[in-house]
């Protein structure tokens, strides 16, 4: 007796990916935020963007952070990663490049880039980021976005070797 036919492994192969990736249009929209000079760690003014878009396979996260420094000088970074279904229910590998085939992959934290990955849990989608530095040490970056009836509650912390480095807080308001 067979334990799975061919019928039902097709099934399950066109259900996975749904299925891992459908909580995600909750999360779906643009949302901006800030911290004033007072209440940033670094006694900068922050002023954040983040834009969440679902993709076939899974989808993707823009953000952007503006520091403006007391002496007036403005600062911007913008990040935009696509997402992928894995084969772990609610958790996405980032698919930033190319690799030989064609196939979308993450790169490579070994040759200083950062490792991307994200999850849903409950209300919160969290990307992770880890970096390896030269020295073979280490830093992640943990990005927790989490629904409030405004939008996002942003949640980021920044660590080393299991120590926080740095920590910020925002709510960010969806766009309407």
């Amino acid at each position: 007796m067979k334990l799975f036919t061919p019928r039902l492994l097709l099934l399950l192969a066109l259900a996975a990916p749904q299925f891992a990736h459908a909580d995600i249009g909750r999360f779906v929209g643009v949302y901006h935020g800030s911290l004033s000079a007072q209440d940033s760690p670094d006694g900068k003014e922050l002023r954040l963007r983040v834009e969440v878009n679902e993709i076939d396979d899974g989808f993707n996260v823009e953000w952007n952070t503006t520091e403006v420094r007391a002496d007036g000088k403005v600062k911007s970074k913008t990040y935009a990663i696509d997402f992928i279904t894995s084969q772990r229910e609610n958790i996405f590998s980032s698919a930033m490049k190319a690799n030989l085939f064609g196939k979308r992959a993450a790169l490579d934290p070994m040759r200083g880039d950062p490792y991307f990955w994200g999850r849903i849990t409950g209300d919160t989608l969290t990307v992770f980021a880890l970096l390896i530095n030269a020295d073979g040490g280490y830093e992640i970056q943990r990005y927790d976005r989490t629904l409030v009836p405004q939008g996002l509650q942003l949640h980021f912390t920044r660590s080393s070797a299991g120590k926080i480095i740095k920590t910020v807080d925002s709510l960010l308001v969806r766009e309407e």
